[in-house]
């Protein structure tokens, strides 16, 4: 049994990806995952609609003894992402009985993180990780199995997680922690058609029918036919490292003006695993959505 913490930025079904709560459908519902928290950071949506989202989707799986704890509610250098308007009616939420758990989200990283045998998956903004190895510089060297949503390489351009907080994208970076990265240029080859939403929105469970909603909601934004699954395919990773190809680069962020967010990196031994491509795209998607919607 694995004993995972996530940190989520979650925006699924309050107007933003849906990826978020499709991967945390699927690691809470996993048999082998035992989750020890959940922490929430900022990006796009007000903390207190995210924590509804999350506390939604342990009561729809059964989880409810799982805590949460709101963190950062701005970048370390206090920038705020301009919110979004809610786009799901706020009576979604009128089941929804779970408080998040008191205290900050880093306090309790800094804590959590120290435990033996501790996994990490990041899906968001680094900051609340920034935060708590301020608070506990222990965790570099007691973390082990971290995986990281974020970034992209080859491309000189931001991605979304960095760019929210490259400030705390660098402290995090430079700390030596060891980690494996997944970035866009890999989670864009999985992605979720319509026509797939659909075929599996006749399952009948609360979390599945979370899944379809989220997942609907996102396809009617984006107005298009699909969409990817770049966090569901960081949490398969953390649990199966082998279903990607890596290479060890050693990656620091650009802080130079427009650059600010793009990350930078030359393959070195001593650098960490980095995604370079899902071996096995069809089997890596059946295995993610037969996770999410227990097929």
């Amino acid at each position: 049994m694995r004993k995972i913490v996530i940190d989520t930025d979650i925006c699924s079904g309050l107007g933003g990806d849906a990826d978020d709560a499709l991967a945390l459908l699927f690691l809470l519902q996993h048999p082998d995952c035992d989750i020890a928290g959940i922490t929430i950071v900022h990006g796009n949506m007000d903390l207190g609609l995210k924590g509804k989202m999350v506390a939604k989707i342990l009561q729809a799986t059964g989880k409810e003894k799982v805590p949460f704890y709101l963190g950062a509610e701005k970048s370390l250098l206090g920038h705020i992402r301009e919110h979004k308007p809610l786009l799901i009616s706020p009576n979604y939420f009128d089941d929804v009985r779970l408080e998040p758990a008191s205290g900050h989200a880093a306090e309790f990283l800094a804590q959590i993180l120290l435990e033996p045998d501790i996994s990490l998956v990041t899906l968001g903004a680094l900051t609340n990780i920034a935060l708590a190895l301020s608070l506990e510089p222990r965790i570099k060297d007691r973390l082990k199995d971290v995986v990281i949503m974020g970034g992209v390489i080859g491309e000189k351009k931001p991605e979304y997680n960095i760019a929210c907080d490259p400030a705390a994208a660098r402290a995090v970076l430079r700390s030596e922690i060891k980690f494996t990265l997944v970035g866009l240029d890999v989670t864009r080859k999985v992605n979720l058609t319509q026509d797939e939403v659909k075929e599996l929105g006749g399952m009948e469970s609360a979390a599945a029918q979370v899944a379809s909603d989220v997942s609907r909601q996102w396809l009617s934004l984006r107005k298009s036919d699909y969409f990817f699954l770049h966090d569901p395919l960081a949490a398969a990773v953390l649990l199966d490292k082998s279903i990607v190809r890596t290479e060890n680069i050693l990656l620091d962020v650009d802080d130079i003006g427009p650059k600010d967010g793009i990350l930078i990196g030359k393959p070195r031994q001593e650098g960490n695993p980095v995604a370079l491509e899902v071996k096995d795209v069809s089997a890596t998607k059946k295995q993610i959505t037969q996770g999410i919607w227990k097929t």
